[in-house]
């Protein structure tokens, strides 16, 4: 790990910017990813049917779509 890439120091009763809370963020994920996998969802549950009828065949609701891509950003 780079000097650049690690987590900064966050000091208590001390305010942090969003760029140090974003790089702690991303340390605290990619830690967690060693001991877990990144995705933990079921593939089956005793609510299926449940659920299934509740969101047109899905178990869970699908997220909006955008409705345009973005621009490039650059």
């Amino acid at each position: 790990m780079t000097d650049d890439s690690k987590p900064p120091i966050i000091r208590m009763n001390e305010p942090i910017t969003l760029e140090d809370w974003e790089k702690g963020r991303e340390a605290r994920r990619l830690s967690g990813l060693k001991v877990a996998p990144a995705s933990i969802r079921r593939k089956e549950s005793s609510s299926d049917k449940r659920l299934r009828a509740a969101f047109g065949g899905k178990r869970a609701p699908v997220p909006d779509q955008p409705d345009e891509t973005p621009p490039p950003q650059g």
